[in-house]
């Protein structure tokens, strides 16, 4: 049975009226009585009670209209599937990431994602929050990778990670002798990423650091509001001596020791960091920060967007040796 003539009944039942189920259709009021004439011949029944007005279902109508409607909607769903599943083997993806997200995890995920869709362009764009934001609600982003909270007017999201943002202190800091209780080891934070353990290390009282110099991102990204609001919240201002939009370009200059910083956990795990400096936990709400992937509410999300959120969860619960 023609998948028309199903809607063509279904219309019919709706409308009450041969005439205005014609025109809906778009086809002839008489094309469409004959249609619905044979059907009713090869079925054996009315499906319609022609002696009312407005017209009305028989017994045997009803029964076909609720399961005309059942069959249309699988036969949609049907060909939605097959047309995601034909747009995950071609097509486009633009995904708008932090810098750093750029350099040192998408690096990760593209190798897997190219086996599994090979003919799928991803093309990842680097920028701010506000930059990225901006784009995708020009419709120059499919996706972002950013953190919350996000215009929920505009996008839905998906969680992907949740972040602790700690204190990275050049080694050679006098403070980091008065403070080393509360001093973190690599394989602590690794065995929290993984969650291996529950037991948050105690927070450094940030206020200690009142005296000492600060490298910050530039203003504008989220982790450069964040450190503010840390700080502030330890009753201080930062002594700002430079900064920088590259998270590793900052831990540099940690490590070289021109200053403190305050660095997502994800870069110790995945920066593929060489030397470390002296990490610190933060105890405050504003050290987390979650990881989402936002996209329009206004249209489906594609197939292959899908797919590759799905790897960036993969991926960030995999945290490389140390």
């Amino acid at each position: 049975m023609k998948n028309n003539i199903l809607k063509y009944v279904i219309s019919i039942a709706e409308e009450r009226n041969f005439s205005k189920a014609a025109n809906k259709l778009y086809i002839s009021q008489p094309s469409l009585s004959q249609a619905i004439s044979r059907l009713e011949a090869d079925l054996g029944v009315n499906l319609f009670d022609r002696s009312t007005s407005p017209l009305t279902l028989t017994y045997a109508g009803e029964i076909f209209v609720q399961y005309a409607r059942k069959i249309v909607s699988l036969q949609q769903q049907l060909e939605y599937e097959i047309s995601q599943i034909a747009e995950m083997k071609k097509g486009r993806l633009r995904v708008g990431v932090s810098p750093f997200w750029n350099s040192c995890i998408i690096p990760i995920i593209v190798p897997p994602y190219r086996q599994m869709f090979p003919e799928v362009q991803l093309d990842f764009i680097s920028g701010t929050k506000s930059e990225l934001l901006a784009m995708i609600g020009k419709e120059q982003l499919d996706l972002v990778v950013t953190v919350l909270p996000l215009p929920e007017d505009q996008l839905v999201w998906e969680p992907i990670i949740t972040e602790k943002i700690v204190l990275a202190v050049p080694p050679e800091r006098p403070i980091n002798e008065r403070l080393a209780k509360y001093q973190v080891p690599v394989s602590t934070f690794r065995a929290l990423f993984l969650g291996d353990s529950e037991d948050l290390p105690p927070g450094v009282p940030l206020e200690q650091f009142r005296q000492e110099s600060f490298i910050l991102p530039k203003p504008g990204q989220n982790l450069y509001k964040r450190s503010i609001e840390l700080c502030n919240n330890a009753k201080f201002s930062p002594n700002i001596v430079a900064s920088n939009i590259d998270l590793r370009s900052i831990l540099a200059m940690v490590l070289s020791g021109l200053g403190s910083s305050f660095i997502p956990d994800t870069l110790i795990m995945f920066g593929n960091i060489a030397e470390h400096p002296v990490y610190y936990y933060v105890d405050d709400p504003a050290a987390l920060r979650r990881m989402v992937a936002g996209y329009p509410n206004n249209k489906p999300i594609p197939r292959s967007a899908v797919e590759l959120i799905k790897l960036m969860k993969r991926v960030t619960e995999l945290v490389p040796e140390m």
